[in-house]
C-alpha cells in the first residue's frame, strides 16, 4: 500500500506495486507473508523489523510504529 500525506495528515491510501529493494530508495517494505503479523501481530512494526529480515521500515520507522503498534492481545472474531 502507499500512504499519501499532506501537511501531516493522511489524505489517501492506495495500492502500490511491489518494490524488490525498498532499502535502495530509503523506503519501507514488508514481505507479503509478514503483512498479517505487521497488522495483527503482537510485536509492533519496530520489534517485527528487528526479528524478521523481510521487514524494512526505512526512513519512516517512527511513523510505521504509530500505524502498526504493538498489539498484546489476540484478535478474536466470530467465525
Amino acid at each position: 500500500v502507499r500512504i499519501a500525506f499532506e501537511r501531516g495528515e493522511v489524505v489517501g491510501v492506495d495500492r502500490a506495486p511491489g518494490v524488490e529493494d525498498p532499502a535502495a530508495v530509503q523506503g519501507g517494505g514488508v514481505a507479503p507473508d509478514w503483512f498479517p503479523a505487521l497488522v495483527l501481530g503482537r510485536w509492533g512494526a519496530t520489534a517485527l523489523a528487528e526479528r524478521v529480515d523481510d521487514v524494512l521500515l526505512g526512513r519512516h520507522r517512527e511513523l510505521m510504529e504509530v500505524f502498526f503498534p504493538r498489539r498484546p492481545a489476540d484478535v478474536a472474531g466470530d467465525f
